[in-house]
């Protein structure tokens, strides 16, 4: 199996993942949040196993024990309740790192490379490409630092009432499970969506593609962006 034809297979994987994440948060059932996090694990490794990495079968079950290990322990579920926090975190440090001096924004980059240089030079596409970059990290960093904020201080499902940290400061768990696997995920589609007319109004002058497209793109080809970005991209 090609890389290319493992994309399904990881897309899957994550469907896979973001259900049975949410459906054991919120039953408390620790096989599902188990078989989730193995889904997620193998979405991550699914690249380098068909491209027969030595690194990632070494990796994988490894990595697998080791949830195993945290599920037996019940600290499976804190780690998985942790997981937005760290994901919009590091996506948010991934976009933010490219607005560097020298280097090229990742909305730019992810233009150039499937819409042409061409387009860059167009109007105002450089500079709003830089903007929405500063604008996803932002939201995300905001994002980041509101789940983590939760996250500490929810009560129950918390990482204080984990650790039996007493806190005079107690958020409603059952919000921050909500919030954390679904509401975050809806914050950044309505972005998404909201994002094209108010490009559309900022560049009246410009030809806009199709964003679902574009979107769609970026899914597809995101091993690959990722790939050429570490070979020097942005």
């Amino acid at each position: 199996m090609s890389v290319t034809r493992a994309r399904p297979a990881m897309i899957v994987c994550i469907g896979v993942y973001a259900v049975l994440a949410l459906v054991g948060a919120t039953t408390h059932r620790s096989w599902m949040s188990l078989v989730a996090m193995l889904a997620l694990l193998t979405a991550l490794l699914l690249p380098a196993l068909v491209a027969r990495r030595a690194y990632a079968f070494v990796a994988w079950p490894v990595l697998a024990l080791a949830l195993v290990a945290l599920a037996s322990s019940g600290w499976l579920g804190v780690l998985m309740d942790a997981l937005p926090a760290v994901i919009n975190g590091a996506i948010a440090w991934f976009f933010g790192r490219t607005l560097m001096r020298g280097r090229q924004p990742l909305i730019a980059y992810f233009i150039a490379t499937i819409e042409g240089r061409d387009r860059l030079e167009l109007p105002g596409v450089a500079r709003y490409a830089r903007w929405l970059t500063a604008f996803w990290a932002v939201l995300l960093a905001v994002q980041a630092s509101l789940l983590a904020l939760v996250f500490c201080f929810a009560v129950p499902g918390g990482l204080l009432v984990a650790l039996g940290i007493e806190s005079s400061i107690r958020l409603g768990g059952s919000f921050y499970m909500a919030y954390a696997h679904i509401g975050c995920y809806l914050v950044i589609a309505a972005a998404f969506i909201l994002e094209y007319p108010v490009r559309r109004l900022i560049l009246r002058g410009v030809p806009h593609s199709d964003p679902v497209a574009m979107a769609a793109q970026i899914a597809l080809r995101w091993p690959d962006l990722l790939r050429n970005w570490h070979r020097g991209g942005p």
